[in-house]
């Protein structure tokens, strides 16, 4: 069955692709904190956000289609750019293209592996951008697109009429026309994005869905339907800023929102944002992060 990672561009370092089979990624806030005697707490200085850090696992064979010259020559070339401390793209299949350089690299030859080697390699992001939004959004344009590749796949394995789909492409169609224009119509491809995940979820509550044979198309449905969210988010936060907003008291999402925005409907927004247990609850003193949208009321508590 297709999967959202279906299509996902290779990861790479200076264009030598790297067959990853492990990868993780740590970002974190730069922080200090005032302490004064006497006094509770403490004022926390945001100083910016710290360079992301990137770890792969990767295997360096012979004998794979996609990935040509992986070993010995591929391993060679990047183990030579990394002594010289090359700042090249690094792509990340999740998340984009950041310029990043090697900090670590260690290579393991084993007998279990009669063809290549194992790696793991260490990045350190080497940019002053405030935020990897650019190239997010190229990715979540792309989980979108393999996302719904995925529905028609699964739909058409079923039985299953493409015509219900018809909102649903047409909404696709519209979000690619978008696609390389990003900086200039980030807002239209949120609006967009937010009605696909809203139709979606009116499809979902069909009858027609409710047989336990069509779960795959559900399933796929569904995975669309969190792409879409994640496009709405990422689009969103090209267009604004993340700001922190602390509880004065005890209050619901719905309040938090009125508060901030004016109106409630970015509840859910600021729950997916949060990860909140409680919606209905939050407790005074909790510092919530959401996106600092200009509303015609007025200036966006801080």
């Amino acid at each position: 069955m297709a999967s959202e990672f279906d299509g996902l561009p290779q990861a790479s370092f200076a264009g030598t692709p790297m067959l990853v089979t492990r990868m993780s990624i740590k970002g974190g806030m730069r922080n200090h904190l005032h302490e004064y005697p006497h006094v509770p707490g403490g004022n926390n200085e945001r100083m910016g956000r710290k360079p992301y850090t990137v770890g792969v696992d990767v295997i360096f064979v012979t004998g794979v289609d996609a990935y040509e010259g992986l070993w010995p020559d591929g391993l060679r070339t990047l183990r030579e750019m990394f002594e010289a401390g090359v700042v090249d793209d690094l792509v990340l299949p999740t998340i984009g293209t950041i310029q990043a350089h090697a900090i670590d690299w260690e290579q393991e030859l084993s007998n279990k592996i009669r063809n290549g080697e194992t790696a793991h390699f260490e990045f350190i992001e080497d940019s002053t951008e405030e935020a990897l939004s650019q190239t997010v959004l190229s990715v979540t344009y792309t989980n979108v697109s393999g996302a719904y590749g995925a529905l028609v796949l699964v739909a058409n394995d079923n039985g299953f009429s493409l015509d219900i789909f018809g909102q649903i492409a047409q909404l696709v169609a519209e979000l690619q026309a978008y696609r390389d224009q990003i900086d200039l119509y980030a807002d239209r491809i949120a609006a967009k994005a937010e009605q696909l995940a809203q139709a979606l979820r009116d499809l979902d509550e069909l009858d027609d869905f409710d047989d336990a044979a069509l779960w795959e198309v559900v399933a796929a449905m569904q995975s669309l339907g969190v792409a879409a969210d994640n496009l709405a988010r990422d689009a969103l936060a090209k267009l604004a800023p993340l700001a922190t907003y602390t509880v004065p008291i005890e209050m619901s999402v719905s309040e938090v929102s009125t508060r901030i925005y004016g109106n409630t409907s970015h509840a859910v927004e600021l729950m997916n944002l949060n990860g909140l247990d409680d919606a209905l609850a939050i407790p005074g003193g909790t510092d919530l992060i959401y996106y600092a949208i200009p509303t015609p009321f007025g200036a966006i508590a801080a």
